[in-house]
């Protein structure tokens, strides 16, 4: 199924949307005058747990009032493959998007992004393509651990901005594939 986030929409609590085994798209629709914290995701001891292990859930669209994604926002989405990601996007929280193994590209470029959080993209076996923004600054501890990053496409290539000064340890451990 289909679900349609409107832009009235300015808190979301933690587990919102949790283990909905049949929710196939999230769009989050645009606003025309974005608040300035963005829509307000709540967490539970640290973590949101948004749509955490929506089995089928493929496709995310995520609007220009969002600013940051909580912890484990989409993890263990399995089925994930495509994300549209917010211009305004800063801030991507730890385990945000951890075991999404139908993800295959995190093309961040035309986001905000400042920082990502330990393990945000950590056992996305599937993704090849990363591109980071200008903008960021912090790539947090194994946030791209176990990521296919190098395969196909631009064999072996990652560019990190000369923005990043912070890079955890473990960030791309068992990326196989970068730098063939």
């Amino acid at each position: 199924g289909k679900l349609i986030i409107p832009s009235s929409v300015s808190y979301i609590g933690y587990y919102a949307f949790s283990q909905c085994k049949y929710l196939g798209t999230v769009e989050f629709t645009d606003v025309s005058k974005p608040t300035f914290e963005g829509i307000v995701f709540d967490e539970y001891y640290g973590s949101g747990f948004t749509f955490q292990g929506c089995d089928k859930l493929s496709n995310i669209k995520l609007s220009n009032n969002i600013v940051t994604l909580p912890s484990y926002f989409a993890s263990n989405c399995k089925a994930l493959g495509i994300v549209q990601w917010s211009s305004r996007l800063k801030s991507i929280h730890d385990n945000a998007f951890q075991n999404c193994t139908g993800l295959e590209m995190a093309d961040l470029s035309k986001t905000s992004l400042v920082k990502i959080g330990k393990n945000a993209f950590a056992n996305c076996t599937a993704i090849k393509k990363v591109v980071f923004p200008n903008t960021l600054e912090s790539i947090d501890t194994y946030a791209f651990n176990g990521a296919s990053i190098g395969t196909n496409t631009e064999l072996g290539k990652l560019i990190i901005p000369s923005s990043v000064s912070y890079i955890g340890y473990y960030a791309f451990s068992q990326c196989k594939y970068l730098g063939t």
